[in-house]
């Protein structure tokens, strides 16, 4: 098994204590621009896990997965909105042997593959996505939204077996964010 290189190491450790750091939960953030007939805002928030344990006849691992989200929303008119959800993404593994295959796959199951791999080392993986992005029209009586959107099929308290569009793994990391697309 290779080691991860030091400078990988040191980085993902860094980043993940930074980010750690970061206020919890997602930022609702002012307007950024407003006037009477349009407006402009930016969000986002920051995740990051440090995942530890033992494979099955393997030594132990340490493995970091971060993430930084930034949505923007323009609204014009009142009656016309683009929503535009970006995503960055990092995982790396500090110690033992990398399992990043399922991260790598992920997108194989979008419609329309929108990651782009920045990084794709043994020991760290990075990529970006545009993970959502819709336009929408609301002129009375009618509502139009066109873009990669989530289209939810069915509701459930922990798990929804019948959304068909959004499949969900009941032990999901996380379950409040849905790939969709």
């Amino acid at each position: 098994m290779r080691r991860p290189d030091a400078q990988w190491t040191v980085l993902l450790v860094l980043a993940t204590l930074l980010w750690g750091l970061w206020p919890a939960g997602k930022t609702e953030a002012e307007p950024l621009w407003q006037s009477e007939t349009a407006r402009f805002s930016l969000s986002g928030h920051v995740k990051g896990f440090l995942i530890s344990g033992r494979r099955l006849a393997e030594e132990r691992f340490l493995d970091s997965r971060d993430r930084v989200a930034l949505d923007a929303d323009l609204e014009l008119l009142r009656k016309f909105r683009l929503k535009v959800d970006y995503r960055i993404e990092a995982f790396g593994s500090i110690l033992g042997p990398s399992n990043f295959a399922q991260a790598q796959q992920e997108a194989r199951r979008d419609v329309v593959d929108l990651d782009w791999t920045l990084v794709d080392e043994p020991d760290f993986f990075a990529r970006h996505r545009l993970h959502r992005a819709v336009l929408s029209a609301d002129v009375s009586p009618i509502r139009v939204a066109v873009g990669r959107q989530r289209i939810a099929w069915g509701t459930g308290k922990l798990w929804s077996p019948t959304d068909l569009f959004n499949p969900l793994s009941p032990l999901s990391l996380e379950r409040g964010e849905r790939r969709g697309g």
